[in-house]
């Protein structure tokens, strides 16, 4: 629905609007082309990408069934038997939601964008990475931001912040550090996390054309954030176990 409106924004016009307004193009013209993102874009259904890596995915995967395409009835030679190439799903259906293709090189190039006002300026910044409510995430300290997950960590204390107000607002926050982070896929064998320690100017970015849980690009990302930001001991029991069953 977002990308539908901004393509009606941007057209000034509901309705069959010109494909100078699609979202692709628009994603093109504002963000890819002006930082230089040169190996990122839209998906087509009849495009041929170079150096697109294959896509494999477990047998268990909960979401296999709902496959649009014929998944493959063997997996890989041993021990690869319960790895699946990745059955045929048509990216368009995602549209403004994910139908992306990136590399770890662009990512990078975003990120460092976002830290001057080729994006956003500094008035749009202070909105984008604001925390808004509460996730009552158990595990963390998050809430909701506009696009992904604002975190705060006390680099002093292991695991979760004892004091998570609800009010994002409350000064307590001010006593850890805050970083964003979200994940996204594309069904059934891509997956990307990226997380960005705005204060250090660091990110972390994991993609993964592997997908069991869906959870371990994720852990990944979260474990080597932790490590390295912070110590040994902020790595998470939950992590580690979705990690080792990989």
């Amino acid at each position: 629905m977002v990308g539908n409106i901004i393509e009606q924004i941007a057209a000034g016009s509901q309705g069959d609007i010109d494909r100078n307004f699609w979202f692709e193009n628009l994603l093109k013209e504002q963000i890819l082309d002006p930082i230089n993102m040169n190996d990122s874009g839209s998906f087509s259904a009849i495009g041929v990408y170079q150096n697109m890596t294959t896509g494999y995915i477990s047998n268990q995967n909960p979401y296999l069934p709902l496959a649009n395409g014929r998944p493959p009835l063997v997996g890989g030679p041993a021990p690869y038997e319960n790895i699946l190439k990745n059955p045929y799903s048509n990216p368009l259906v995602l549209y403004s939601a994910g139908d992306m293709y990136s590399t770890v090189t662009d990512m990078h190039k975003w990120d460092q964008a976002l830290y001057t006002s080729k994006i956003l300026d500094e008035a749009q910044k202070l909105v984008a990475f604001a925390p808004y409510s509460n996730t009552g995430n158990s595990t963390q300290c998050e809430y909701y931001g506009y696009g992904w997950f604002v975190t705060f960590i006390d680099p002093l204390q292991f695991g979760k912040v004892a004091d998570c107000p609800s009010d994002p607002a409350d000064a307590n926050l001010r006593k850890y550090e805050k970083f964003l982070q979200y994940s996204g896929s594309y069904p059934y064998s891509w997956v990307t996390s990226f997380n960005r320690l705005v204060e250090r100017d660091q990110s972390v970015m994991v993609f993964s054309n592997y997908v069991k849980t869906g959870l371990e690009s994720d852990c990944i990302a979260s474990e080597i954030r932790n490590i390295i930001f912070y110590s040994d001991k902020h790595r998470e029991d939950k992590c580690q176990a979705i990690l080792i069953d990989a």
